[in-house]
């Protein structure tokens, strides 16, 4: 084996030790991001819960037509469950 012919072997092993480090770098970031979406969607479905809950709770209030404050959180209530419930759509399908 040449002089030249081990220097080509060198910067291969090189190259390879150096794709492996950014592998191993991408892997590592890649395992976080996982961790961070699993943690998001947990937070997700509970907030979907809770929502959907106090959802149904209000739906059984009887309320006068001129309680503005309490319309307006049976609506906002209501607009929150239907977004969530997108979003945990999107994260089951």
């Amino acid at each position: 084996m040449s002089v030249e012919d081990n220097m080509t072997e060198q910067a291969y092993k090189c190259l390879a030790d150096e794709f492996q480090e950014q592998f191993n770098n991408k892997q590592e970031e890649l395992n976080k991001c996982r961790e961070k979406l699993l943690i998001t969607s947990k937070g997700v479905m509970v907030a979907y819960s809770v929502i959907r809950l106090l959802d149904n709770y209000l739906e059984r209030i009887e309320t006068d037509k001129e309680d503005d404050i309490m319309n307006w959180v049976k609506s906002t209530i209501e607009i929150s469950r239907e977004e969530l419930s997108n979003v945990v759509e999107e994260i089951i399908f």
